[in-house]
């Protein structure tokens, strides 16, 4: 309490510094009064201890005040005696009837002695304003219809409207010439925007979207924040993220480090709830410094779900995750199988098309018979061996000297070397060889498949080569695939479904919006329950508990 609770009127429930004098009998003041006991009644009450005491004012003038709290002050009447044990002292009591609102009713009848105007409504008086804020006026000043709402003039005099005076609020204005410019966040807007015609080019910036830790639905953001650490496989997500194990594989998690200054990306091999990791299969550069992390979901296909390994191993006819060593296998065999294949084609020759030229090393007895041979042959042999000398028999057989036995050893030789690498060879030959025009049939169909294999190798497995190089297997056995499309006609225009999770359960993505709508747009609050409904406006859909009636600082779901 202080010296400006002495007021010159007493106020109902405020604090009051009373003021006053402790007279002798014989009329001379009392200084340094003894025994000071101040009491207060309260209409008419018991009287009680005032909580402080009577004091002198300074020093032996025979005057004191006493300080009567506010709580002391809330009564209509109030009675206060301060004894005193002095000799001869007369005791002071004082009569106090503090104010009030309504309590002192004024009938104006002159301002500064002019007569008042006569009121033009009963109990409120006109006023004729000369003068407005120093200014000379020539006409009434612009003012409020509603009580309450306000017209401001700022200190350079630009006029401020309160939205609550704008007539009809509700009502939709036609704004069309008018550019409207907010260089302040708009909070909500709680009513749908029709239509957008165009937006300025780079208005949406990266900073224009959320960033607080958590999801971001409408960018398919999963959760993003500030990592708790990295290493060479993976991060230590926010300590808040607490996903449960395995849900995160197959996303895509994005990691800036402000010691680089740049952003990697990698898919999502695995995570634990316990420590809140996430594992990928390696950074190009381990992320360091202040950490910040997005994780965006897979992309759905047009079928509304991704594929996995099984869907896309399903998808392309392969029983297991061993498409490397099927193709591998194929590129042995044409490595070894066919090269074989063609090291023995290389050797045949065919000096008549399609006839196979073939050497006769030996023939079994009794194979060359009679009706093999022409008719004349025996004749013409005797006749040829009959009238030859040795020079004669030399030149009909082509043998320019009699050194027939080193010719023959030559051909020994050859036998030895060349014909019994033939022989090697032809003993794959079936046992009962076919004639010339079944060998020659036959290799044409041989001719014909070598070209049909040499064709399909050099196109097929070509085209499969092809497309198996564009495959990318940034997590073993698990092809990367890159979303080109999506049917956002048939995401967005699809009505969303009457149902949420229960409490403590994750919702997809369609039941997290549909709860965030119905949350803003159905609610109900009474005492400590909120209450979110149904689209019909009566069903209860979920409910929360607030931490208090009046003004909460939390709420957590409870059903």
């Amino acid at each position: 309490m202080a010296s400006t609770d002495a007021l010159p009127v007493p106020r109902k429930n405020v604090a009051y510094r009373l003021a006053f004098a402790i007279y002798k009998n014989d009329g001379t003041l009392i200084t340094g009064a003894a025994g000071l006991d101040s009491e207060v009644s309260k209409d008419m009450g018991t009287a009680a201890d005032c909580t402080n005491e009577a004091t002198e004012i300074a020093t032996a003038t025979g005057m004191y005040y006493l300080d009567l709290t506010s709580t002391e002050m809330n009564a209509d009447s109030v009675a206060v005696v301060v004894k005193t044990s002095s000799t001869g002292a007369v005791i002071p009591t004082f009569f106090l009837y503090p104010q009030e609102t309504g309590d002192i009713k004024v009938d104006v009848q002159s301002l500064l002695g002019t007569a008042w105007l006569t009121p033009g409504t009963a109990g409120t008086p006109d006023v004729n304003v000369k003068l407005w804020n120093g200014l000379a006026t020539v006409a009434l000043p612009l003012v409020p219809t509603t009580a309450g709402r306000t017209l401001d003039v700022s200190a350079t005099g630009e006029a401020g409207l309160d939205w609550a005076n704008i007539g009809s609020p509700t009502t939709a204005v036609n704004l069309s010439a008018t550019n409207i410019d907010v260089d302040q966040v708009v909070a909500s807007v709680s009513g749908a925007v029709a239509s957008v015609t165009a937006v300025s080019s780079g208005a949406i910036t990266e900073a224009s979207y959320a960033t607080t830790a958590g999801s971001f639905a409408p960018l398919g953001i999963v959760d993003q924040g500030t990592a708790q650490s990295a290493s060479s496989t993976g991060v230590v997500l926010r300590s808040a993220a607490a996903f449960a194990d395995d849900t995160l594989i197959g996303c895509t998690i994005q990691v800036l480090g402000s010691t680089q200054g740049y952003w990697q990306s990698q898919l999502i091999t695995d995570n634990a709830l316990s420590g809140d990791t996430v594992t990928v299969n390696g950074w190009t550069v381990t992320p360091s410094g202040t950490i910040t992390y997005k994780i965006i979901g897979t992309a759905p296909s047009s079928g509304g779900a991704g594929l996995d390994a099984a869907g896309v191993r399903a998808a392309v006819g392969l029983a297991s995750a061993n498409l490397d060593t099927q193709l591998g296998a194929i590129d042995d065999y044409v490595d070894t199988e066919v090269a074989a294949i063609k090291a023995k084609t290389d050797q045949l020759v065919f000096t008549t098309s399609n006839q196979l030229d073939v050497q006769v090393i030996s023939m079994a007895s009794n194979s060359l018979t009679s009706t093999a041979l022409a008719t004349s042959a025996a004749t013409e042999i005797q006749s040829g061996l009959s009238t030859l000398d040795a020079a004669g028999v030399r030149a009909a057989i082509g043998l320019a000297s009699a050194n027939l036995d080193t010719q023959l050893s030559t051909i020994d030789d050859f036998l030895d070397t060349e014909v019994a690498a033939i022989k090697a060879k032809t003993d794959n030959l079936p046992s009962d060889p076919a004639d010339a025009s079944d060998i020659s049939g036959a290799f044409s169909t041989v001719n014909s498949t070598l070209g049909t294999i040499a064709g399909y190798l050099d196109t097929e497995i070509a085209a499969i080569k092809a497309k198996t190089d564009q495959l990318t297997f940034t997590v073993t056995n698990q092809v990367d695939s890159n979303a080109i499309t999506v049917d956002e006609d048939e995401i967005l225009d699809d009505q969303l479904t009457d149902s949420v999770p229960a409490d403590g359960t994750l919702p997809t993505v369609r039941q997290a919006l549909y709860m965030l709508v119905q949350f803003m747009t159905e609610r109900s609050v009474s005492g400590t329950t909120l209450t979110v409904r149904k689209t019909d406006g009566s069903t209860s859909l979920m409910t929360f508990t607030l931490n208090d009636a009046t003004s909460p600082t939390s709420i957590t779901r409870s059903g």
